[in-house]
Parts: structure tokens; sequence; C-alpha cells
């Protein structure tokens, strides 16, 4: 089991990815943290072409066409209930399993994107957890409900803008709703 120094209780890594991944129904890809705060590169032109990913750290500073020849190129996803390597086509139950498949450890895992351009625009699977809740909720009744509810909204494809919020004395949108 893969611990972050910042959670005592941590259970699974794969629950707390993909909580954060459904959870955050506007951009689900990237949990919902801002890469650009955390790494200091802005990294908004990457967003329009690609989507952030899970590599392995042996990547950097290497030559995608060298990775290809010696199967070292590796890139990983949520996908479903679990995870796609969306280059090898293969899926995996958990993101340890796809690092065993690489040959590589839960601390080579990395985060982001690799452009193959030296910038640095990924964190540490570290660094993604201790980004992702630095503050474990009490597991309450309202708690659980709202979990349910974020779930049922991702299932079906929805946002909060797609949401009516019924105020006693007028219904307002999501977005009206927020901004009053």
């Amino acid at each position: 089991m893969y611990h972050s120094a910042n959670y005592t209780k941590m259970t699974d890594i794969n629950a707390t990815l993909k909580r954060a991944y459904r959870i955050n129904v506007l951009d689900p890809e990237s949990f919902g943290i801002n890469l650009s705060m955390i790494t200091g590169e802005r990294i908004d032109r990457y967003k329009r072409s690609s989507k952030p990913c899970f590599f392995l750290r042996r990547e950097l500073g290497q030559n995608v066409d060298t990775l290809r020849d010696t199967n070292q190129y590796r890139h990983c996803k949520l996908y479903k209930d679990g995870y796609l390597d969306y280059i090898a086509r293969e899926e995996y139950a958990t993101i340890e399993d796809w690092v065993a498949d690489c040959g590589s450890t839960m601390n080579e895992v990395l985060y982001g994107f690799n452009k193959f351009d030296n910038r640095q625009t990924y964190v540490s699977l570290q660094r993604l957890l201790d980004n992702l809740d630095p503050v474990q909720l009490p597991e309450t009744d309202d708690m659980r409900d709202l979990n349910e509810f974020m779930t049922k909204l991702s299932t079906d494809k929805l946002t909060l803008e797609d949401l009516l919020v019924n105020t006693g004395h007028s219904i307002k949108t999501y977005n009206q709703y927020m901004n009053q």
C-alpha cells in the first residue's frame, strides 16, 4: 500500500484517485488541482492538445522514438473502473498493476504532461496525493449523501451548471445561486 506522508489513515491510492476524479465533474482529468500553480509552469497550451496522465520518471530527458523502440514509453489514465495505458492499449485494475507491468516502482510515477521539451509540467504521484485531499472530512450522513449526489452527476454526465436551485422563493441556476 502506498501512503502519503501527510495522511496517517489514507486507505488506498486507487480509491483516493477515483474519488478525486468522480467529485471533480468539471475537470476530472486534472483531479481538480491546478498543475500550473503547483509546478510554476504555464500548462494552458498543453491542455488544449492533450489531457494530463500518469507516466514514469524514466521518460524525462529522453527522446520519444528511443522510448518507443525500447518499450519504455507508457502513459496511463483513469478509465472505467480501472486504468488504461493508452499507448500499450492495456487495461489495469490498479495503478500498482500498471507500474509493475512497466517494470517500475510507485516512487517513479509522475502525473501531468511530458511533451519532451524539458519543462516541468508534471508532479510526483506523492505531490498529487498531497494536493488532492489535504483535509480529511469526517464521514457523516450529509457527506455520504453529497458524495452519492456527485457520483450520480458524474455518471449521468452532468455538471453543477446543469443544476437548478430552489431558494424557497425562486428557482435559480447554479451559477445564479453561487453569484448572488
